[in-house]
């Protein structure tokens, strides 16, 4: 692994750029952050969608016939500095809320929807099929 990371420095380097990851900061746009906080008030087995609802507002996403609620917020995650300048690179946030048939909460957390996250959002097309997977996990 350390040889990998290794390689990509030396390429990056090669190809005049350079990425430099940082603390997600400075919220560039979407819901707005969903802390440990937040989700803490939202209970499995506990909460419903409407007490969802009232903490966090209306979703980004209501996928599944409403049984998912997915928000979303774009932070920046790290720079990016090649040749020709440089700038911010966002990293998308998501938090997720399963319900059950009676509108009470099955699961709630942040997914790590690949793709979708790790490279801003390239299309929100990606997001319903993911966030289905997610849905139909334990983790």
């Amino acid at each position: 692994m350390r040889s990998l990371a290794a390689a990509l420095v030396a390429t990056l380097l090669v190809a005049g750029c350079i990425y430099v990851p940082t603390p997600q900061h400075a919220h560039l746009g979407g819901h707005g952050l969903i802390g440990d906080e937040e989700a803490g008030r939202i209970r499995p087995g506990e909460s419903s969608r409407e007490d969802v609802l009232l903490l966090l507002g209306e979703p980004d996403y209501r996928l599944g016939d409403d049984r998912l609620f997915v928000y979303a917020w774009t932070r920046i995650g790290g720079y990016l500095f090649s040749q020709g300048g440089g700038g911010p690179v966002p990293r998308r946030n998501l938090f997720a809320v399963l319900f059950d048939g009676n509108g009470q909460v099955l699961r709630r957390g942040w997914p790590d929807f690949g793709f979708f996250t790790d490279l801003g959002h390239p299309g929100d097309a990606a997001l319903p099929e993911a966030a289905e997977e997610w849905a139909a996990g334990e983790d």
